[in-house]
């Protein structure tokens, strides 16, 4: 039924969840869902390997899903994802926190292994594939070529470059 518009009346909104709230429940939401996504993946890589057989029902996805939904962690988060889905800032603030966070700690691991790496290769202790080593290699690859050629079969390969690269 269409109601007579007064612009004096207090209007009442259709939510009573506001944005601030909505975007801190979508941070809390998308924190507590990274731990139980990595449970549920584990959950799920085990059913994979030794559910031969096994009711769905009866996997241990599901019981992980049971136990989590009993739990005061699935009534909190029930809680927090109800109210960050109220606003669409909510929404995407739980979406870039449940990817951002695992993606950022990813890339800050990659960025500490590919300098260890840099600094072994600078130092000799690790095989790069310029400099010095580079030639050792081509070096050993041509060696073996030539002798592979007399020999009529690759046999020579692994030895010289093994030999170059250490």
């Amino acid at each position: 039924m269409v109601q007579k518009y007064d612009r004096y009346a207090i209007q009442e909104p259709e939510n009573e969840t506001n944005l601030a709230v909505s975007i801190a429940s979508g941070i809390g939401s998308g924190l507590i869902k990274i731990p139980v996504g990595l449970a549920s993946v584990a959950a799920e890589v085990y059913d994979a390997v030794n559910s031969e057989g096994v009711k769905i029902d009866d996997g241990a996805v599901a019981r992980l899903e049971k136990f989590i939904d009993d739990s005061v962690v699935g009534d909190v988060m029930q809680g927090l994802e109800d109210k960050a889905r109220d606003t669409a800032a909510g929404r995407i603030t739980e979406a870039l926190v449940q990817v951002g966070v695992p993606a950022a700690r990813g890339a800050k691991i990659a960025g500490q292994i590919a300098t260890k790496t840099i600094s072994a290769i600078q130092k000799g202790r690790r095989v790069g594939l310029t400099g010095k080593t580079a030639k050792n290699l081509s070096k050993g690859q041509q060696a073996a070529n030539k002798l592979n050629k007399s020999a009529r079969y690759a046999r020579y390969g692994a030895i010289t470059t093994g030999g170059a690269a250490g």
